[in-house]
């Protein structure tokens, strides 16, 4: 085995013995003996020059070649989109065309209408121009007529205005003596006037003043009663101070009656202890001087103490029947003793039960008495009532995919998902962030679920805790301000990332779950025209409740397709590929004890797989 280096493409080449050729190249290696000439040698080593040289422009044409390709594809690209933006526009010509050729022939139609009109409206202005003409020329007759009436009436008026004229200089002479009546009059009146004025003025002051006089007594009226509640507030407050304090003093004397009352038990517990210990002493030593003596019976004899059959010890009278037993005596002795102990315990808790009752009582009513003051402290004024809090406003997330078995409203899909990262996560960071699924290296990695402290959701492959391919859902649906960035309207994004970034294929979703867009993305932004002009009405991003489980994800024609959501009620989750309904490609399922299952799914059926690192 040996190892030579190419001279042209400077590779490392083994087992040149039985190869001879070079594997990048293909340059035949050549052994030259130590005792060839110098010439040989050059000529060798010009040949692997030129050869060399040859190699390297060779490698830079394949560079420019691929470089030219990548133009041209783009180019290719660049006017295959432009290709198809003309034909997008020549479709919507074509029918912008087809709307004015219908709308042409229908405004050619109403021309024609508008003919006939014409042509009817012609005639009928024929017909009234001879009865016109008709009309004229007996207008013309009365004209003339009319002008011998005429003169007539001229001569008439010139001798009347003569007449009036003369009229009217007696009349405009007597107006002058009337106008000199009437100034010396106007001056009366202008007094009169005045006076009335002044009058007016007068009254107007004196129920100004009248106002204000009332307005003052109203002042005043208001005042004594702000005064007065001024005073029943203070009068309140000293009641409720003196009853606070007669409070303390009632807690007080009741505590003080309270030690007394234990003490006065315990007085009597330990007087009665004594008393059944002197009687129990006083019995025991009867009972030993009873023993020690020798009592003569009836019959002379004397008492023996015996064993009987049962071993208790008695004492027979000799000549009688009658038996003593000791131990049942010192029995009965101290069941009497213990009944003593455990009445006067029973005694101590009774009264240490009615102390407790009597303090909580107290307590009570003293918590009670100080609610109600700051209750009529702090009430607010009826004339100047306190604003209310801005109440919470509930709203219904994509109603849009209603739950067949059972057609209620939409579960708190949303708050399923927090409670369930909230439960066992992998990773929990101080901000607020939360992850639940692969890891490698304490670093998330695989599949998994991704919770933001400001409400977004990610479902989807991760590596080194950045986002490659999954679900986006942001955190608020019917705010239209909030959309994924450079993408209005989008509230679901499901597609590829690079460095938590849009990159790639991606398709968005509104709040409704309308595909609006599909294609492709370059640093977060769409390259396409977005949204997107195609029909993808069989596309959506749905919500729909089941029995037990809740889907979040993608639908096509109404059955679950793409990538989607299970939450169960228990805190389990699911995500992964769907097809015609049926979960179908890798998953995970995430149990709510952070446990999980990851591998893939065929007609609903998993079959593990080896843990994958992204």
């Amino acid at each position: 085995m040996k190892e030579v280096n190419c001279p042209i493409c400077k590779t490392k080449n083994q087992n040149i013995e039985s190869q001879q050729f070079c594997e990048e190249c293909g340059w035949e290696f050549i052994g030259i003996p130590n005792t060839a000439s110098k010439e040989l040698k050059k000529y060798k080593e010009e040949k692997e020059a030129d050869c060399r040289k040859r190699y390297e422009t060779h490698i830079k044409d394949i560079k420019n070649l691929q470089e030219e390709k990548g133009k041209l594809k783009k180019n290719l690209d660049s006017t295959l989109k432009e290709k198809e933006e003309k034909e997008t526009d020549l479709v919507t010509a074509n029918t912008k065309n087809r709307e004015l050729e219908t709308k042409f022939k229908n405004k050619e139609l109403e021309i024609k209408g508008l003919e006939k009109q014409i042509k009817e409206i012609s005639a009928k202005a024929a017909r009234e121009d001879e009865i016109l003409k008709a009309a004229i020329t007996k207008a013309e007759k009365e004209k003339n007529t009319l002008i011998v009436v005429q003169t007539n009436l001229k001569k008439t008026i010139d001798e009347k205005n003569k007449s009036l004229a003369e009229k009217e200089k007696s009349l405009a002479e007597k107006e002058k003596t009337i106008e000199e009546k009437q100034n010396e009059l106007s001056n009366i009146e202008t007094q009169k006037s005045e006076n009335e004025k002044q009058k007016q003025e007068n009254e107007i002051a004196k129920t100004e003043i009248d106002k204000q006089k009332e307005e003052h007594e109203k002042t005043r009226k208001e005042n004594v009663k702000l005064t007065n509640k001024l005073k029943n507030s203070e009068n309140e407050k000293t009641t409720t101070q003196n009853e606070n304090k007669k409070l303390i003093e009632d807690t007080n004397k009741i505590k003080k009656t309270h030690k007394e009352f234990i003490k006065q038990l315990n007085e009597k517990h330990i007087e009665d202890i004594n008393k059944i210990k002197t009687t129990h002493q006083e019995i025991i030593k009867q009972l030993k001087e009873k023993h020690k003596e020798n009592i003569v019976n009836l019959y002379g004899g004397i008492r023996d103490i015996i064993l009987n059959q049962q071993g208790i010890v008695e004492t027979r009278q000799k000549g009688s029947t009658e038996n003593i037993n000791f131990d049942r005596l010192r029995n009965e002795l101290n069941d009497l003793f213990e009944d003593k102990n455990k009445q006067c315990e029973k005694r101590i808790k009774q009264t240490a039960i009615r102390r407790n009752w009597i303090i909580g009582l107290s307590i009570a009513s003293f918590a009670l008495l100080l609610l109600v003051c700051i209750v009529l402290m702090t009430a607010p004024n009826k004339k100047n009532p306190t604003l209310l809090h801005d109440s919470q406003v509930s709203y219904t997330e994509l109603g849009t995919a209603p739950n067949k078995k059972n057609p209620t409203l939409l579960p708190d899909w949303r708050g399923m998902i927090v409670s369930a990262m909230n439960s066992n996560p992998t990773f929990y960071w101080e901000c607020g962030d939360m992850y639940k699924g692969e890891k490698n290296n304490d670093v998330p990695n695989g599949l998994g679920a991704y919770y933001c402290w400001n409400g977004f959701f990610y479902f989807g492959v991760s590596s080194e805790n950045k986002s490659i391919y999954g679900i986006d859902i942001t955190n608020n649906l019917e705010n239209d301000s909030i959309f994924h960035y450079n993408c209005p309207g989008c509230k679901f994004y499901v597609g590829n990332r690079s460095n938590d970034k849009k990159s790639g294929i991606g398709k968005c979703y509104d709040k409704t779950g309308k595909l609006i867009y599909y294609g492709k993305f370059e640093d977060d932004k769409p390259i396409d025209t977005y949204p997107s002009t195609g029909d993808y009405s069989a596309y959506k991003f749905e919500i729909i409740p089941f029995d037990s489980v809740t889907y979040v994800g993608e639908t096509k024609d109404g059955k679950r397709y793409g990538k989607g959501i299970l939450l169960w009620q228990n805190g389990d989750m699911w995500y992964g590929g769907w097809k015609d309904g049926i979960r179908f490609g890798y998953g995970i399922k995430i149990y709510e004890d952070g446990t999980m299952n990851t591998g893939t799914w065929v007609n609903d059926i998993h079959t593990p797989t080896i843990k994958r690192n992204f």
